[in-house]
């Protein structure tokens, strides 16, 4: 959300709509940025422009657009500052609110008629109370994108998909390490995905934290001596692995007392390891696959030549990345690793046919030292939940078949629903 100065008759920068100024620039004082057409730089009335706000002693940078999207901000037209602020209030009160609950996403859901807002807690989507008109939800996500993001575009597009992160001061006073956001439009609105990184509080990292058991905690340390190799966890999209990975990176740093480097590669960084540098993905246009591959690709290289002896990397999403990854592991470096797969098999389904990596490499046990699947499984409220009985009515007789296959059924009585 933005206010137009040049089109805000209350303001001493207001440009009437006759005024031929308004064909070459824009002016926005909420963020002090003078939008000039790209092209237009030595005209005349753009000079006088400048020179005036010199005399006002105002502090602004100049951004050149295209003539459609400079015209653009004028057809949003002027807003509220008072409404704005009340706004942005909201939004961070979201954001705050979700990670009291230690929320992992925050999702705004602008339709025709309403605008819905969840968050995401231990992988389900829980909807927050009430609901607000499409007018609300529209401006939130111009507020939070406009003027809560540090963004490539210069404002919130409706009809386009755009990626931005928030600002740090809205990171660091909402208690997060990061925060990234997504947008994109759907059949009858716009969705936008707010994922929510928090500070490391690790000072002894445990991986039973997350619910390993003793000895799948025992195998990962044994797999994380190794020097060279990847190990791959897997999971469906919000399971949890890129904060397992850190776990493991976390313990790997603890254990080595500085003698190691570790490295770790990711779109973008997400939650702080200490002991690691963090490096992001650089490319000109993450909306374009083929450009995003090859960055992948080259700062996988790149980090080769770096002398790490571990390195993490974020996700492998395709061929380059994939190759780049194996790599790693051949040439005498650690490599840790996520791949979005439901099952721990599945990883070399998935690497092989959709990656196209060759079976030989794969099944070279010094290679892959560890494939890893894990899910999140809802946590039972300790007021709401109760025992289960086999004459209960909670669960159809194909559920409890499903439970005898897995679990005595003397041991079921120590089981809640």
């Amino acid at each position: 959300l933005m206010t137009i100065a040049t089109a805000d008759i209350d303001n001493k920068l207001f440009l009437p709509k006759n005024d031929e100024a308004r064909k070459w620039l824009a002016y926005d004082d909420m963020q002090n940025i003078l939008y000039i057409e790209e092209a237009s730089h030595t005209k005349l009335s753009v000079m006088e422009f400048m020179a005036k706000l010199d005399r006002m002693n105002l502090s602004y940078v100049t951004e050149q657009v295209p003539y459609d999207q400079l015209q653009a901000l004028y057809a949003e037209g002027p807003s509220d500052v008072r409404d704005r602020s009340k706004i942005q209030k909201y939004a961070v009160e979201l954001i705050e609110n979700a990670v009291k609950q230690h929320a992992s996403d925050i999702h705004i859901i602008v339709e025709a008629k309403k605008t819905e807002i969840k968050y995401r807690l231990l992988g389900r989507l829980e909807k927050l109370k009430g609901s607000n008109d499409q007018t609300f939800g529209i401006e939130l996500l111009r507020t939070i994108y406009g003027t809560m993001t540090d963004n490539s575009d210069t404002y919130f597009k409706e009809g386009a998909k755009q990626d931005a992160r928030i600002k740090a001061s809205f990171v660091e006073s909402c208690g997060l390490h990061g925060g990234r956001i997504a947008t994109t439009p759907t059949d009858d609105g716009i969705l936008m995905v707010i994922r929510l990184f928090y500070p490391s509080g690790d000072v002894e990292p445990d991986l039973a934290e997350l619910g390993y058991s003793p000895d799948q905690v025992a195998s990962l340390k044994k797999m994380l001596l190794k020097t060279s190799g990847i190990l791959v966890l897997s999971g469906i999209t919000g399971s949890g692995q890129t904060t397992s990975l850190e776990k493991m990176m976390k313990i790997m740093i603890s254990q080595s007392e500085g003698r190691k480097h570790y490295l770790t590669i990711e779109n973008p960084p997400e939650n702080g390891i200490p002991g690691a540098n963090q490096t992001p993905i650089i490319c000109e246009d993450f909306d374009d696959d083929e450009q995003l591959s090859i960055a992948w690709a080259k700062s996988l290289s790149n980090a080769l030549r770096l002398d790490p002896d571990v390195i993490m990397v974020g996700e492998v999403r395709d061929l380059n990345s994939a190759q780049a990854s194996t790599q790693a592991g051949r040439t005498g470096h650690l490599g840790l690793t996520t791949v979005h797969t439901y099952d721990a098999v599945s990883i070399l389904d998935r690497l092989i046919f959709d990656m196209k990596l060759t079976p030989s490499q794969l099944l070279n046990h010094r290679l892959v030292i560890g494939l890893v699947n894990q899910s999140l499984v809802p946590i039972l409220c300790d007021h709401c939940k109760i025992p289960l009985t086999r004459d209960s009515s909670l669960l159809s007789a194909d559920e409890f078949s499903r439970l005898d296959a897995v679990i005595p059924q003397n041991e079921q009585s120590d089981i809640c629903v």
